[in-house]
């Protein structure tokens, strides 16, 4: 296993992504509340980061997608007006 060393300004990038920030503030009702909603968030991000970049769009697109595919009857639970 290879170790990479990440210095401090491309940790001050990844956490201060505006897409990233974004996509956290429009799920903050579940994400890092809801434990099986957040490993799954997680286990997508994982899968996907090795050929979508994470600073892109789609990256946060596609783990909406994924979530809302598997995980509907869940989130609807955050976002519907019936809670």
């Amino acid at each position: 296993m290879k170790n990479y060393k990440i210095n401090k300004k491309q940790i001050e990038e990844i956490y201060n992504d505006p897409k990233m920030l974004m996509w956290e503030h429009c799920n903050c009702i579940w994400f890092l509340k809801d434990k099986d909603l957040t490993d799954e968030a997680f286990k997508i991000s994982h899968e996907i980061n090795c050929y979508i970049p994470g600073n892109s769009q789609g990256y946060w697109d596609v783990i909406d997608m994924r979530l809302y595919k598997d995980h509907r009857d869940k989130l609807l639970k955050y976002y519907s007006h019936n809670n």
